[in-house]
């Protein structure tokens, strides 16, 4: 009820969803994500929980679960919170980052870190602060240093720890007339991104035959990631030349429309998806140009590949591609110079009947 009295009145709501600092199992984190849509559809997005700025691992663990919420809810807002100062590394791995949470006894020493990102004006709907144990007297102070900050988004309450967050403020009609006043701050949406380097080892494996005019292709997807599944849905799309036709595309778990194909089932570590079995055909219209081949993890494109095709054997020479015999221009020569034979030969045919009829 309360989720839809915010829909009305113009209230984005999120769910939230605890990492533990990157360590939740990332099965259980994803599960807690599509938990929120399926059991409370008017959420439209969430809040990733205690994230932490840390090694190679880390920042894989964080851009996997925003790619896999970005690839299923394209339009929800994805916050991660770090509780102080977040990377540039992260940067294309949320949309808000939470990068100071604190009360306002350690705001105060809270300085703008010279990164080019969280310090960049342009970036400011990028970062929300939350200070908390901030008294009355000590609002509007609160509320200019968060400016200054450059957070574009904040909430300020004088409630303390453990959970200062149960009431709201005992000024909050004042924090919504202050927040009122200032520039409105645009919802981003940074939308999926590529993985980092050696987060998601995903490879397009592919044997194809080919003759006169036609291939057969049987592909699979190969995870090999040590640390991650690879969650549905994972994707194979073809590129077409003109002239040539996809069919008889078929393979367990594998659902086609059009030239693209989505497997259904997660493709766990160190494993493969079942196999996809694509037949592609030549007509006499086809000229030139591969088939292309393109695999997509998580909304991301991982790898590619081309199958080669060739015009039928039975069709006719094209102008730009087969030559006839009076295309080349060693035969041209020679034709001329039979045209020339032909006309000697007639001319002299001409005048024997002439002769003969005189």
């Amino acid at each position: 009820a309360r989720i839809a009295a915010n829909t009305s009145a113009g209230i984005r709501s999120i769910g939230y969803v605890d990492t533990n600092y990157q360590t939740r199992p990332m099965a259980d984190v994803m599960k807690d994500i599509d938990d929120w849509h399926t059991m409370y559809p008017g959420v439209s997005g969430v809040l990733l929980d205690r994230v932490s700025v840390g090694g190679a691992a880390d920042l894989c663990y964080s851009a996997y679960a925003y790619n896999f919420a970005k690839s299923k809810y394209q339009n929800d807002l994805i916050a991660q919170n770090f509780g102080t100062y977040t990377s540039p590394a992260y940067e294309p791995y949320g949309d808000i980052f939470l990068n100071a949470e604190m009360g306002y006894a350690l705001y105060q020493t809270w300085s703008l870190p010279a990164d080019g990102f969280q310090d960049n004006p342009a970036y400011s709907n990028r970062f929300w602060h939350l200070i908390h144990t901030t008294s009355g007297a000590e609002f509007a102070d609160a509320l200019s240093d968060s400016r200054n900050n450059n957070a574009g988004w904040v909430y300020i309450t004088d409630d303390v720890m453990p959970n200062p967050y149960q009431n709201a403020p005992t000024y909050f009609n004042t924090e919504l007339t202050q927040v009122g006043t200032l520039p409105s701050s645009t919802i981003p949406n940074r939308g999926v991104s590529a993985l980092p380097a050696g987060c998601m080892d995903m490879s397009l494996n592919d044997s194809s035959s080919s003759a006169n005019g036609t291939v057969s292709s049987t592909l699979t997807l190969a995870n090999g990631s040590s640390s991650y599944d690879a969650v549905a849905p994972n994707k194979i799309s073809f590129s077409l030349p003109a002239g040539v036709n996809m069919n008889n595309v078929s393979g367990t778990n594998w659902t086609c429309m059009g030239t693209e194909c989505t497997y259904s089932a997660d493709i766990a570590s160190a494993s493969s998806s079942a196999p996809l079995t694509a037949n592609f055909t030549a007509s006499c219209s086809y000229s030139s140009g591969d088939i292309g081949v393109t695999a997509t993890a998580l909304g991301s494109a991982v790898d590619t590949s081309v199958l080669s095709i060739s015009r039928p054997a039975e069709c006719a020479p094209t102008s730009s591609g087969d030559e006839t015999l009076a295309e080349t221009g060693a035969n041209s020569a020679l034709l001329a110079s039979s045209g020339i034979a032909a006309l000697l030969a007639g001319i002299s045919l001409m005048y024997y009947l002439r002769r003969k009829t005189a």
